[in-house]
């Protein structure tokens, strides 16, 4: 009835075939209906059916070199805009290879251009630049094409696409669990994406539920079955319900049981292509994760102001989260920097981003030990695109120290272009916090973010070293979408000065108690130093202050020492 409604009166849905990717979609769904259920239809439908799909087909071939979806540019390989038309048309001319003459010239085209996304849209470390949701959303379509190639053994110069790029897809595998939050549930929300699993989850199963069943099996699980959601892929408001997904895409057990603590995968997964960097101090469900954001902006992807961003699951707690999909141009709308974790200066951040708009960054510095993560970016691009807020630079350090126990540091180096004028600004340090914890000044910069859930427990301490006192502001924020987190509290701490330097550590207070911590600004106010004393050990945090046209951000701007307490009392 519904396909017959559609095929019959399609102007009055104009909706569902105006725009590229909404036909690839709705083609999709109805050829796949015929297939499996041909007996529904009569030889005249059939044939109707055969006539309505040529003659959408052949829009979509048309809108290929006419409209900038179909352009033949690497960079528009990324955009799903792309993949998703592209991908349908394939689908569409394998139904039309026994009825259409230009088909396989077509399919040829199409499959060409699939194989392009394969190249330039996924990163070899698995990932997309649009976030989880537009990457499920991708993976929808693109995953029922490799499966339909399969049953039509349809391959691309003699090779089926998931074999040649099953390095890409079971590294995309590993993404869903890197971006998982650790007691499950929820799904960290980088670039336009959701904290509710359901929309990232979409084409989860159709792309990849043949690889790694494990894995795949327990990402599921954790984020949607038992030890989830417990919604097993139903989406309460069917927007992005993958029930059905489940039902034919699942593996089957038996499935050899994933142990987090047997796994062999890394803390950290950094993509250098995206400027992504997400890591860990452990794999179980107490886990401290960090993620960074700073990389290059692609013309037409949806895009986010959030270069430097970072998030924080302390203990396995989500603490400093991301505002999440927006799409929004609005100066602070979840797009904007005021919807993420960055600083501002007389209120304005990076520049405005989504409906076509971005900003780019870049990940100057990554570096690791076993002790220590440490990661520098640059954002000074995004603030001065066409002189929107301009600064001589402004960069972030972040360093994450994992044992013997975790706490973060960061350091931020920005300074406007009116910085010689000598006249106050107001610089703003914004965090993104659940509405789960409670937020306490408890002295001079130091300030506990106490969690009130009922069976959770966890205090932390964010204290600042600046010289400058830090007012506090608390609002609340309200994220476009209403899922969990959605509305959560905005801290904004700030100050009215020439050039401060945010230099900030976030640690559990049960750790701080026996934790002797002290600054001091270098006699030729050159660098900072951050020193954290223990009985057992000390640390020695050097952060070097960027002078802009003096000096190079290739400059070693970070040292660390620890020191064990046998070589201190030796010494």
């Amino acid at each position: 009835m519904l396909i017959a409604e559609c095929l019959q009166n399609y102007s009055r849905y104009p909706h569902l075939f105006s725009e590229e990717i909404h036909r690839a979609f709705v083609l999709t769904a109805i050829i796949l209906f015929r297939d499996i259920a041909p007996e529904l239809f009569t030889v005249e439908e059939h044939l109707f059916l055969v006539e309505f799909i040529e003659k959408k087909t052949r829009e979509t071939w048309q809108e290929s070199h006419s409209k900038p979806w179909g352009r033949k540019e690497k960079q528009l390989n990324i955009w799903n805009h792309r993949i998703i038309p592209f991908s349908g048309l394939a689908i569409a001319t394998i139904s039309l290879l026994n009825y259409l003459p230009e088909a396989q010239e077509w399919l040829n085209v199409a499959m060409s251009r699939v194989e392009d996304f394969f190249i330039d849209g996924i990163t070899d470390q698995g990932m997309t630049r649009e976030g989880l949701w537009y990457c499920g959303f991708v993976s929808k379509i693109l995953g029922i094409l490799l499966r339909i190639c399969r049953q039509k053994n349809i391959k691309v110069n003699g090779e089926f696409l998931d074999d040649k790029y099953s390095d890409k897809l079971d590294r995309l595998v590993e993404w869903y669990l890197y971006e998982s939050f650790p007691r499950g549930k929820y799904l960290n929300n980088w670039n336009d994406s959701y904290w509710n699993p359901h929309p990232g989850l979409w084409g989860y199963l159709t792309i990849i539920g043949n690889r790694n069943p494990s894995l795949v099996t327990y990402v599921w699980e954790l984020l949607v079955g038992s030890k989830g959601l417990k919604t097993y892929g139903r989406d309460p408001n069917l927007n992005f319900s993958s029930l059905f997904d489940a039902y034919l895409f699942l593996p089957q057990q038996p499935v050899a049981e994933f142990k987090l603590e047997n796994t062999n995968l890394s803390i950290r997964r950094f993509c250098s292509d995206i400027g992504y960097l997400n890591l860990r101090n452990s794999w179980p469900s107490e886990a401290t994760i960090v993620s960074l954001n700073c990389g290059k902006y692609i013309e037409g992807i949806h895009d986010q102001s959030d270069n430097n961003s970072f998030t924080l699951i302390f203990e396995g707690q989500p603490l400093v989260i991301d505002s999440g999909a927006a799409n929004d141009t609005k100066e602070n709308s979840p797009s904007s920097s005021l919807g993420h974790n960055l600083v501002l200066i007389d209120g304005k951040g990076q520049r405005f981003s989504g409906r076509g708009n971005g900003v780019s960054g870049k990940i100057i510095k990554y570096d690791y030990s076993e002790v220590l993560d440490y990661i520098l970016g640059d954002a000074t691009e995004s603030y001065n695109l066409q002189n929107y807020n301009p600064v001589n630079f402004a960069i972030r350090h972040l360093c994450f120290v994992r044992e013997p126990f975790p706490y973060v540091v960061t350091f931020d180096d920005i300074e406007p272009s009116n910085f010689s004028d000598g006249k106050f600004h107001l610089y703003e340090y914004l965090l993104h916090i659940p509405k789960s914890f409670n937020v306490e000044k408890i002295n001079h910069n130091q300030f506990r973010l106490k969690l009130l859930e009922t069976g959770n427990t966890g205090s932390f301490i964010l204290r600042f070293f600046n010289q400058e006192k830090l007012e506090l502001k608390i609002e609340q924020f309200q994220s476009k979408h209403h899922h969990s987190f959605a509305n959560h509290n905005l801290l904004r701490f700030s100050t009215r000065a020439i050039n401060p330097h945010f230099l900030a550590i976030f640690i559990s207070e049960k750790n701080l108690e026996n934790l002797n911590l002290k600054s001091n600004i270098n006699v030729d106010k050159s660098r900072i130093v951050l020193e954290i004393l223990s009985s057992e050990w000390s640390d020695n945090l050097e952060l070097k202050f960027y002078r802009g046209k003096g000096g190079s951000l290739t400059d070693k701007l970070f040292k660390f020492q620890r020191t064990e307490s046998s070589l201190m009392d030796n010494g």
